[in-house]
């Protein structure tokens, strides 16, 4: 339900918080709608598991203005759905302007058999508006096909953003 979306500031100091799902239903994440907000300095690790779509490791959907920054997602995400899943490892689907800085993904996503997803960002739809600023993929294993992509499906400002499948202690 999107009226019910987290607004404001979020300032995990560092922290971490740990997930795990295992679930059948659409959009499943840490947040469900994020809206018009900032989170910053968050770690989140754990596990998501769901036959359906839109699985998202921070949030299933960002609205508005909303700046990401100092964030790491270590999530394992697997996906079943056969078909265009839309899974992110931040967020599933963006919408309007949201901007992610100093961020990495550092878990991994095994969605053999989905389509559409990528480590940030699963489906953008304010494809310039969006921005991806020096942000990192480290996932040991990033399992996608069809149109899926590494970082950001439908984003054209990524700036100093890096992929690597080969990162040691």
């Amino acid at each position: 339900d999107e009226s019910k979306a987290f607004e404001g500031i979020f300032d995990g100091q560092e922290h971490t918080i740990t997930i795990n799902y295992n679930v059948s239903y659409d959009g499943v994440a840490l947040f469900k709608v994020v809206s018009n907000s900032t989170i910053r300095n968050l770690i989140i690790d754990g596990s998501i598991e769901s036959t359906q779509r839109f699985i998202g490791g921070l949030g299933f959907v960002s609205r508005g203005n909303c700046t990401y920054e100092n964030v790491v997602v270590a999530v394992n995400i697997t996906g079943s759905y056969p078909g265009d899943a839309t899974h992110g490892g931040f967020f599933a689907v963006c919408h309007e302007s949201p901007v992610f800085s100093n961020c990495a993904f550092i878990g991994t996503m095994n969605a053999p058999d989905c389509e559409g997803s990528a480590a940030i960002i699963g489906y953008a739809h304010g494809r310039v508006e969006t921005l991806i600023q020096n942000c990192y993929v480290s996932a040991s294993l990033l399992s996608l096909r069809g149109n899926s992509t590494v970082i950001a499906r439908n984003v054209n400002n990524m700036v100093n953003c890096f992929y690597t499948d080969n990162i040691t202690e």
